[in-house]
């Protein structure tokens, strides 16, 4: 999901799946909405803070994270990529997609930094 966020071009998030809805078979392969108001008490809220926290970063770090290049960087274990505006704003970002905290060692970064399990950080 961050990935679609902080790597080059428009996020795509199908109706419901900032709220973790599944689908079935066609033609009922998306239900209506759990909107908590209609009394559909269901879904997976927290996914949604995700959703809308990955939104608000892309957002204030626009010129890095929407028109920037993107560099890779060598860091064993983790996902680490830098993205650079024309203006010379950059963003650091590393996903940790293991089941244990890593730590992020580039000469980017004044010291060490940890990396918690299946979690990103920008820098």
């Amino acid at each position: 999901m961050a990935l679609q966020y902080l790597l080059p071009g428009a996020p795509t998030v199908y109706y419901g799946d900032e709220v973790g809805m599944t689908g079935g078979e066609d033609p009922m392969n998306r239900g209506p909405f759990p909107w908590p108001d209609t009394g559909a008490n269901w879904g997976d809220w927290s996914l949604l803070q995700e959703f809308q926290n990955l939104a608000r970063i892309r957002r204030e770090r626009s010129a890095a994270l929407v028109m920037g290049s993107v560099h890779f960087l060598d860091t064993p274990g983790l996902l680490t990529f830098i993205r650079r505006s024309e203006d010379g704003k950059q963003v650091i970002v590393c996903i940790n997609n293991s089941e244990t905290e890593k730590e992020l060692r580039i000469a980017q970064l004044s010291r060490p930094e940890p990396i918690a399990p299946l979690a990103y950080r920008l820098f």
